[in-house]
């Protein structure tokens, strides 16, 4: 999440790294409040986001 959206905290501004199978993305940003097709499902910390990439 790189901003909170103020008329809808529920949908942030987010920067997509990677896609779903973790494969690097060129960085993008989504507003999800233009997109409400897209819901933040999980967060992730670092520490599981690196255990995901070493089952890559």
């Amino acid at each position: 999440m790189i901003d909170i959206n103020r008329k809808s905290p529920a949908q942030p501004v987010v920067r997509m790294l990677y896609d779903r199978n973790w494969k690097l993305l060129t960085p993008y940003e989504l507003d999800l409040s233009k997109n409400p097709s897209y819901l933040v499902k999980n967060v992730l910390s670092e520490r599981q986001i690196r255990e995901l990439k070493k089952n890559v």
